[in-house]
Parts: C-alpha cells; sequence; structure tokens
C-alpha cells in the first residue's frame, strides 16, 4: 500500500510541476491572445478599406469611362464644326478670287482705256 502511496504522491507532484509551467507561461498566453484579438480587429478593418477601396476604384472607373464618353462627343462635334468651316471657307476662297479676276480685269481694261485717252490727246494736239 505503501507503494502506491508513493506512486499517487509522485503523479502529483508531477502533475503540481507541469501546473506551475502552464501557470508560469499563462502570462506570455494571454498576451498571445490579446495581439490575436488585436491583429483580427485589424484585420477586420483593412478587409472593411479593400472593401470601400474596391468601390472608390468602380466610381473612379464609372467616372473616367463617363468622362471619356463625354470628349468623344465633345472631340466628334468639334470635327463636325471644323468640316462645315472648310466648306464654307472654300466658298469664301471662290468668292474672293473671283472678285480679284474681276477687280484685275477692270483693272486691266482701265489701262487700255488709259493707253485710249492717251492716243486721244495726242490727236487733240495733232489737231
Amino acid at each position: 500500500h505503501a507503494v502506491q502511496l508513493s506512486s499517487a504522491v509522485d503523479k502529483l507532484e508531477d502533475t503540481h510541476a507541469r501546473l506551475e509551467v502552464c501557470e508560469a507561461h499563462g502570462a506570455a498566453i494571454d498576451r498571445l491572445q490579446e495581439a490575436h484579438a488585436s491583429l483580427s480587429g485589424e484585420q477586420t478593418t483593412r478587409s472593411a478599406q479593400h472593401a470601400s477601396t474596391a468601390e472608390r476604384l468602380d466610381y473612379l472607373e464609372k467616372l473616367c469611362g463617363t468622362t471619356a464618353d463625354a470628349h468623344a462627343k465633345e472631340l466628334a462635334a468639334a470635327h463636325a464644326k471644323m468640316d462645315q468651316l472648310d466648306v464654307h471657307f472654300a466658298a469664301e476662297k471662290a468668292t474672293r478670287e473671283a472678285q480679284l479676276a474681276s477687280v484685275e480685269e477692270v483693272a486691266s481694261n482701265s489701262e487700255a482705256r488709259g493707253a485710249d485717252h492717251a492716243t486721244l490727246k495726242e490727236r487733240v494736239d495733232y489737231l
């Protein structure tokens, strides 16, 4: 019976030693649990920020797409206006060239008349 009692005491002392080691590590375990809880909270916060970042990116892509569409429409309108101006300037150029030709014709006729007038003066002087 003494052997069994001695064996039980040994087991009790071994269990007590293990319990002391666990209690010594208890503070470290508590710190690890607190750090884990803190990291878990940070991860949740970051996950929420990542979701809002994705939403922001979607918004920016939509905004850029809308802006690009608006710019494309404005550019097409500007090209149409330029085409209209090209037609207008071509017509204006043709009108100006016709007027210039008319002025040149009048000037050459005037010079020819001037030559005739000089001849007429000579005729009057001759008389």
